[in-house]
């Protein structure tokens, strides 16, 4: 029963029938909404994580050219972790040199010493088989040659130093031009490395 002007008048099924209909459709929307408004927090949160893990945490670098061929190839993508500054030998490493970043790998630690002899290269007096370096017939490291403008041999680590070489020694610029590298200029670890030739 609805009073208009002082009049009364009464309401039919139909009229209070879609009354309530509307007033059921309200909360409904709202509910809706309330959905996709947290969809789009949630979704801008991943992204934020993400994005904070890419800065902080990893890295990403793209191969540029042949230096660590035929381990790494021109194209590659690398993801590398920024906080694991326990390098050894063998490690895969980016490094910023020159405000580029390299890809290069440890060949000696702090308190080794390298040498370069006409045999090939010497961690600690002892000549590394190399069988990953490219061109490498007899695996015995003969490939590593002295640069001429580079520097001397042999040469002992300091604390937080490291020696790095490309793995494609003839067309890599790596520590037997620049020597020893600090820990602190390298920017991570390389964890995964993505193929990215005939995609």
């Amino acid at each position: 029963m609805i009073e208009l002007d002082g009049t009364t008048r009464q309401t039919t099924g139909t009229e209070s029938g879609e009354a309530d209909r509307r007033t059921q459709r309200k909360p409904k929307r709202n509910k809706l909404l309330l959905e996709v408004l947290y969809l789009i927090l949630k979704v801008a949160l991943v992204a934020l994580v993400v994005l904070l893990a890419l800065v902080f945490v990893f890295g990403i670098a793209k191969v540029e050219d042949n230096s660590m061929n035929p381990s790494l190839k021109s194209g590659d993508l690398l993801l590398f972790y920024r906080l694991d500054h326990d390098y050894t030998s063998g490690d895969v490493v980016a490094v910023e040199y020159e405000e580029n970043i390299q890809l290069r790998r440890v060949v000696a630690v702090e308190g080794d010493t390298v040498n370069i002899t006409e045999g090939g290269l010497e961690i600690n007096g002892k000549l590394q088989q190399e069988r990953s370096i490219s061109g490498n017939v007899g695996s015995t490291g003969a490939e590593t040659l002295l640069y001429e403008g580079g520097i001397d041999f042999p040469v002992t680590l300091g604390p937080g130093e490291v020696f790095l070489l490309g793995d494609n020694r003839a067309e890599s610029l790596d520590s037997r031009m620049y020597g020893p590298v600090k820990e602190n200029i390298i920017v991570g670890k390389t964890v995964f490395v993505m193929r990215t030739r005939n995609i």
